[in-house]
């Protein structure tokens, strides 16, 4: 026969074995705030530097001012001449709370705004069309975003040795 406090002892047991396992499964198990697929690069002022060059060396490049939809080619400049040259960019990377998304955010807007004024055309819907923009836009970021990867990874590789 099995003694009543002895069993009360072991189910005890259990119960701390489990609230201990799950206390250290739990950070694993769910899914945290910061997993996200990408982490976006903070603008500091080199950052917003290289940005600013890539936008201005698109603007000037005439393959690009001949080929590309005239109204986006306008978006890139409105948020060159008025968004990245502005005190407010400045401001917002002093901060040093702001990313790549954010400034990518600002730029959405616009082509929003621009994309709403268009008329309706029977080869493309606003929502492709914006679509088709933001990842003309992140193409022009990436290259400046590139060299902050190949950096990073680096200083990783060489942290690993240390």
């Amino acid at each position: 026969k099995k003694d009543p406090v002895q069993e009360a002892y072991k189910k005890k047991l259990k119960q701390i074995y489990v609230l201990l396992a799950r206390c250290v499964a739990y950070p694993f198990a769910t899914k945290q705030s910061s997993d996200r697929g990408y982490r976006y690069m903070n603008i500091n002022e080199l950052v917003l530097t290289k940005m600013k060059d890539r936008f201005k060396t698109y603007l000037q490049s005439p393959e690009n001012t001949e080929t590309k939809d005239a109204v986006f080619i306008d978006a890139v400049r409105w948020f060159y001449n008025v968004f990245l040259t502005s005190d407010r960019a400045v401001d917002m990377t002093k901060s040093g709370g702001y990313t790549t998304k954010d400034f990518q955010h600002v730029f959405k807007k616009k082509i929003y705004q621009l994309v709403c004024q268009l008329p309706d055309d029977q080869e493309f819907s606003r929502m492709e069309l914006l679509s088709e923009w933001i990842t003309e836009y992140d193409d022009i970021v990436s290259q400046s975003s590139e060299e902050h990867d190949r950096r990073v990874t680096s200083t990783e590789g060489q942290l690993n040795k240390n």
